[in-house]
């Protein structure tokens, strides 16, 4: 009896820090992309246009705007701007090419 109270008060623990970290890391805008995102909203309305993004010079995120703006409200709020950044960092990082799993394909065969 005392051993599951005593797993429950742990389990309660760990959610609570874990809720604690994912609140700093939204309030910091996605780990520190409050800056850029506020970088690309020049109007300071919290969103990013079609035209504040061509203005900031990115040709992936103005060709692939409407794909990032999920709930086409013809804006980018910063959780739809989060998802294009963490893509361009995969792709910095050798990660995935292009949008929505694009690049070359694999077609298993040999030369």
């Amino acid at each position: 009896m005392q051993a599951n109270r005593s797993l429950a008060l742990v389990a309660a623990l760990l959610i609570g820090s874990a809720g604690a970290v994912q609140a700093e890391m939204h309030e910091e805008g996605h780990a520190g992309g409050t800056e850029k995102f506020e970088k690309y909203d020049k109007d300071g309305d919290g969103k990013i246009s079609m035209e504040e993004a061509k203005e900031a010079g990115s040709e992936k995120l103005s060709e692939n705007f409407e794909s990032y703006d999920q709930d086409g409200d013809n804006a980018l709020d910063q959780g739809e701007f989060a998802r294009f950044e963490s893509e361009e960092t995969g792709e910095a990082e050798g990660g995935k090419e292009g949008h929505e799993g694009g690049g070359m394909e694999q077609d298993g065969g040999g030369m």
